[in-house]
């Protein structure tokens, strides 16, 4: 739905996301998001029509969740990179472990630097032994999601049908 209204959320992650009394999840914590469209309104970024990006602050957003490109400083980013931290949720929803918590750090740098070679080698987060066998749906979802190409990644729309929430 956000994405329909051209709104970018840049820090989707599993502490954004609150259940209501009947398990429906609410997207929370609007503080960085913006509208993707004409300049000079208050949190709205300049759109590139031809790609749906748009210039934006570097690398905002919390790490474990970011997308490559913003991870790496990228300035031109659209709503891609909600997708891809979607794709972390789905992951940790599999294995109810924080992201990323194979890498062991202990610190905010440690963490910096691994996540940074990481993501520089092209690595995600490991499934579970099994996973993708017994849940290839889920699974293959999960990983179009996080594509490193944002344009590989599929639409919210896309990820509802597959998923069968629609």
């Amino acid at each position: 739905h956000l994405h329909a209204l051209s709104i970018v959320h840049r820090d989707l992650k599993s502490d954004n996301v609150l259940l209501d009394d009947n398990l429906n999840a609410k997207v929370a914590d609007f503080g960085t998001s913006r509208v993707l469209g004409a300049v000079g309104a208050p949190g709205v970024a300049e759109s590139t029509a031809d790609s749906g990006t748009a210039s934006m602050t570097k690398a905002v957003g919390t790490q474990l969740w970011m997308a490559p490109e913003v991870f790496f400083g990228n300035s031109k980013y659209g709503p891609e990179i909600d997708v891809y931290s979607f794709g972390i949720i789905l992951w940790e929803l599999v294995t109810r472990k924080d992201p990323w918590c194979e890498l062991g750090a202990t610190d905010y740098i440690t963490q910096f630097r691994l996540l940074n070679e990481a993501l520089e080698a092209g690595r995600r987060p490991a499934l579970p032994d099994g996973f993708a066998a017994d849940h290839e749906v889920y699974a293959a979802t999960m990983q179009k999601c996080w594509a490193t190409e944002p344009a590989a990644r599929p639409s919210f729309d896309a990820v509802v049908f597959s998923l069968g929430l629609v």
